[in-house]
Parts: C-alpha cells; structure tokens; sequence
C-alpha cells in the first residue's frame, strides 16, 4: 500500500486519517432501499461517522419492458 496507510508514530501514538467518500447502494425495490439506508446509517453512526446531505444523491429506474 501507499505511503499514506503508513502513519507516523508521534510520541508513541498512532494517528490515521482516511477519506472514504464513495458509498453505492443497489435495491430492487423503494421498501429495501430505505431499509438499506437505515442500517448504513446506524453502522456508520456506530464509529461516528455521519453522511453530508450536500454530497449525496440518489438515481432510481424501473426495469425495462419484458423483464423482473
């Protein structure tokens, strides 16, 4: 890995700081989804992290004629 996953170590402590800033969700249906979003974010709330309603944003479909 980078050099960045390597932190150094001040005064015998280890400091880490790392963006993870891309998160996808895929459900079939509008029920799922919203239950997807739930539990992500009580995961996330769990290590105290929280999403930014400004970065997000949402695409849905529906599946074309003549399929599930």
């Amino acid at each position: 890995m980078g050099s960045g996953t390597r932190p150094a170590k001040p005064q015998g402590k280890t400091s880490v700081l790392i963006y993870a800033d891309d998160i996808a969700l895929f459900a079939a249906t509008v029920p799922q989804a919203k239950a997807m979003l739930n539990d992500m974010m009580r995961s996330l709330g769990g290590i105290r992290l929280q999403l930014l309603a400004s970065k997000c944003s949402a695409i849905s479909s529906t599946a074309p004629n003549g399929s599930d």
